[in-house]
């Protein structure tokens, strides 16, 4: 399609070290290292980062579990989220900054806006031939709002990677669209789709939908590319191959993980289109609220942008580009996919109704600017080109550099501090919120549970409080399955008010059990005997409180005692060898059933017991959801190992062995 421009090695140094330094300037609102940004999305970055650390210490390639947490039931979040990323930024933990996990995340975020700079340089420079032009425009796609917001305000860690990704990806897309005989841009826009599938599954999603929307109307004005489009297909099947490994669990569980409860509402997605005059011309990033920031934000397109899109659009009407015929298909084809993707943000109409359900993973709508930001920054470089000529000079370009920077300044705010450490905080790394995203939601399927052991009843304590002077009626179908049903009560008296007082526990309206009550932790127990209905009141004589603080309410005793090991005691014969959970027990005829320290997960766990495969189930232990086996009688020696879908990890392993032969292929060729 067009000619490459070469440049010696001293212009790609200086070009090189702008955008490094340009990088780090951007990130520079978060250079403390001592305290953690106060935005909560840190905290759990930080501890996947620490986590992925210990997983390489294990031996896991590629990451797979988060060791800490879930209780120590090895999690694995790293299969269903991000592992690439968090493969990168723990090496650089583990390797090259050892003692502060916040160091490695600052120098990830670093790495991945220095490349998405100096990508959309090269990309801007292949499609317009100005190396100024080009400059700008990674200028431009670096301090779009959008990258400032996921960077600055609500603390993404993966999503600015893949951002930062998107660049070299499209340039080498379109190389193996204009070149499709080429090896190298096969295997290198393989690689790419690949590291972003495997960084944040919604860019790549997002991506891969504008860019074969923008491939596929380069392909109507010219017929003749059919070929060629077929050809980048075969590429981002590749990709896609590589990552089966990742990808295939995803879609085998997708239904039934709790994550999945998230992108289900159109209604959701559409509510959280920003006005018109937000989009078009905000002034500030984030409006202080006490709520989640994503109520808050007012994205915009960011006015370098609307300026690169009114002159391409002008341009393109007075028939400019026909003048370049290069470029006349490329940004016409650009234009009206951004213009698609501003439809898609800030659509009057609820479009999301009649889509398939894939176009709202993203959330919330205005997650469509991250495709906005890259094709606005080709605009731009399209743009400054015809505007300047060949007369955009290193004079003219520091100014519209100093320019750029200085609108970008509303964006560029230090978020405030949090008044937790670092080494606070490593005292217990383990995420904040969002813990069971990628839990199997129980509620979805009875087959997931084929056995119970204890359950969490949260309907006797809503909000962590027991109602005082309330009837509670228990499930009948629980207490008469339970072969011992009991009650396990914990919690925290915080105020001196039920100090000294007493908390009556009445079943069917008879006293059962009366408890001193003081400041502090509590846990006590209550038996219950097998009756229906079985309806609970609690009462504390002398006062007005309505409520009890009760954190926990635990059925216990579902399962005969005598015939089970449950999971904290299996846990104390265990031990872990790498990746693999080793216990070893000595089983007496009567038990029937070993609750083992691992999350259930069906056909992506792999037990073995005394040397020989075997099948497993479910129980639900407490909240956990946890995998168990029927043992032998004596010595059960039991290796544990969580290694996803076999069938995946296949396609995965012979398509990087393909895609070596290719790389290498096409370096014998040269």
């Amino acid at each position: 399609m067009s000619k490459r421009i070469t440049a010696s090695k001293n212009e790609n140094f200086w070009i090189l070290l702008f955008f490094a330094l340009f990088a780090l300037a951007l990130l520079s609102p978060l250079t403390p290292t001592y305290y953690l940004p106060n935005l909560g999305d840190y905290i759990n970055h930080l501890a996947e980062i620490v986590q992925s650390k210990m997983a390489l210490s294990e031996g896991q390639f590629p990451l797979r579990v988060a060791p800490l947490e879930q209780a120590g039931f090895r999690y694995p979040t790293y299969q269903f989220y991000s592992p690439t990323s968090y493969l990168i930024a723990g090496s650089i933990y583990k390797w090259l900054t050892p003692n502060s996990p916040i160091l490695a995340l600052k120098l990830t975020l670093w790495l991945a806006v220095f490349v998405g700079g100096y990508g959309m340089y090269r990309l801007a420079l292949w499609t317009t031939q100005s190396r100024a032009a080009a400059l700008l425009a990674g200028i431009v796609y670096l301090i779009s709002p959008y990258y400032m917001i996921v960077l600055l305000h609500i603390g993404s860690f993966n999503e600015p990677i893949a951002l930062g990704l998107i660049p070299f990806t499209i340039y080498y897309t379109f190389q193996r669209f204009y070149d499709s005989n080429n090896l190298r841009y096969l295997s290198l826009m393989s690689l790419g789709w690949y590291l972003i599938l495997t960084t944040h599954l919604v860019t790549f999603i997002y991506t891969a939908i504008f860019c074969s929307l923008l491939l596929s109307i380069l392909t109507l004005q010219n017929i003749s590319l059919s070929k060629n489009l077929i050809r980048v297909g075969i590429g981002f099947v590749f990709a896609c191959l590589l990552g089966m490994w990742f990808i295939a669990p995803i879609v085998y569980l997708s239904k039934y993980l709790i994550a999945s409860n998230m992108f289900a509402s159109p209604e959701f997605f559409h509510s959280f289109k920003p006005g018109l005059w937000n989009l078009l011309f905000a002034s500030t990033c984030i409006i202080p609220s006490e709520d989640s920031a994503f109520f808050h934000i007012r994205p915009s397109i960011g006015w370098p942008v609307l300026f690169a899109v009114f002159i391409s659009s002008f341009a393109y009407v007075k028939q400019y580009f026909v003048k370049q015929k290069r470029l006349q298909p490329l940004f016409l084809s650009i234009l009206i996919c951004f213009y698609i993707c501003i439809f898609f943000i800030w659509a009057p109409i609820n479009i999301f109704y009649y889509l398939p359900k894939i176009f709202i993973v993203g959330e919330y709508s205005w997650r469509y600017l991250s495709q906005a930001i890259w094709l606005g920054a080709l605009l731009f470089a399209a743009a400054a080109s015809w505007l300047f000529q060949e007369n955009l000079d290193l004079r003219k370009t520091l100014i519209a550099i100093c320019i750029l920077v200085l609108a970008a300044n509303i964006w560029n705010n230090p978020p405030p501090n949090s008044k937790i450490s670092v080494k606070e905080f490593m005292k217990n790394p383990v995420s904040a919120y969002s813990q069971n995203n990628y839990v199997l939601d129980m509620m979805k399927s009875a087959t997931l549970i084929n056995n119970i052991d204890s359950i969490f009843l949260t309907y006797v304590n809503p909000n962590k409080m027991l109602p005082l002077n309330t009837n509670i009626r228990l499930s009948p179908s629980l207490i008469q399955m339970s072969s011992n049903p009991k009650l396990q009560f914990s919690g925290f008296i915080a105020t001196s008010e039920l100090a000294d007082k007493k908390l009556n526990v009445f079943l069917n309206d008879k006293l059962m059990k009366s408890i001193d009550l003081s400041t502090g932790n509590y846990k006590w127990e209550l038996n219950i005997p097998k009756i229906n209905p079985a309806i609970l009141k609690f009462t504390i004589p002398g006062t007005k409180t309505a409520t009890f603080p009760a954190d926990l309410v635990l059925l216990k005793g579902i399962m005969p005692p005598q015939a089970t090991i449950d999971a904290q005691t299996t846990k104390k014969f265990c031990r872990q060898e790498g990746t693999t959970t080793l216990c070893n027990l000595s089983i007496p005829s009567a038990v029937k059933l070993i609750e083992l320290p691992i999350l259930y997960y069906p056909q992506l766990l792999q037990i073995h017991l005394n040397g020989k495969s075997i099948p497993y189930s479910s129980v639900l232990y407490e909240d956990y959801l946890i995998a168990a086996v029927k043992p032998v009688i004596g010595n059960n020696q039991i290796s544990i190992n969580f290694v996803g879908l076999g069938w995946a990890n296949k396609i995965s392993w012979v398509s990087w062995i393909l895609w070596l032969l290719v790389f290498m292929a096409f370096w014998v060729r040269r």
